[in-house]
């Protein structure tokens, strides 16, 4: 009877198991699919954001603008794979701005670009030589060579600074901080004009010498005169005494 029952129950818990995991299974299969809604989802918000950044920078520097035209005119689309994560996103450059998404548009893309995320990162923040170096472009030569150049001026550190040489920024921070680059200007300058200062002290000082000595000359002369005069009266008068005797 035990082994009866036993084998009885037996396939009922392998069956009830079985259902379970049969059970569980979509619930596992949905918590994986929630995962990558919700990584999804985080990546579009991020493209959504990079995507707002750049075309506002882009609208609001004239070199990048003078740079992008051609890719503006073009509708040029590149395809932009990374590593470190991998993932692959689209970069259409429009009239509206520089337009992100990880579905490819219609139009082909004309250039992929390879790279890892922080080289992206650092690209977009300082673009020096050996980082825009480490960045591969393959694709249309034209385009290609457009991109990097493109790649050389859109960046943080070359539009701050484009921002900052403007007349009207240079107004608003000349009241709160120097100039560096006039006060470099400057210092010759004010160095010149001490110089020229210590040699008007001297030409002074040369000149009060030279009036003294006038001043002694004067009354050297004066003294010569009236001795002259003296002498003269003295022999005037002698010649005199003598004639009349």
């Amino acid at each position: 009877m035990v082994l009866c029952v036993m084998a009885q129950t037996l396939p009922e818990k392998q069956q009830k198991n079985s259902k379970g995991l049969l059970i569980q299974m979509p619930s596992h299969q949905s918590s994986a699919d929630t995962k990558t809604e919700d990584a999804s989802t985080l990546l579009s918000i991020v493209l959504i954001v990079f995507e707002s950044l750049l075309t506002f920078l882009l609208r609001h520097d004239t070199n990048s603008q003078r740079l992008a035209e051609r890719l503006v005119v073009r509708q040029a689309v590149i395809r932009i794979r990374t590593h470190l994560p991998a993932y692959t996103f689209y970069a259409t450059f429009s009239h509206h701005g520089v337009l992100l998404d990880h579905q490819q548009p219609e139009t082909e893309y004309l250039a992929t670009v390879d790279s890892s995320i922080p080289s992206l990162f650092r690209a977009f923040m300082t673009a020096r030589p050996a980082i825009l170096d480490s960045i591969l472009i393959h694709g249309d030569e034209e385009l290609v060579c457009e991109l990097r150049e493109l790649m050389k001026a859109f960046n943080l550190s070359h539009i701050l600074n484009n921002w900052f040489s403007f007349p009207w920024f240079k107004r608003s921070s000349a009241k709160s901080q120097p100039d560096a680059p006039k006060q470099q200007r400057v210092k010759p300058l004010l160095k010149r004009i001490d110089e020229q200062k210590k040699q008007i002290e001297q030409l002074n000082v040369t000149l009060k010498q030279q009036a003294h000595r006038l001043e002694k000359q004067q009354a050297h002369y004066k003294t010569l005169l009236w001795t002259s005069s003296i002498a003269m009266t003295v022999l005037l008068t002698v010649i005199v005494v003598l004639l009349l005797r």
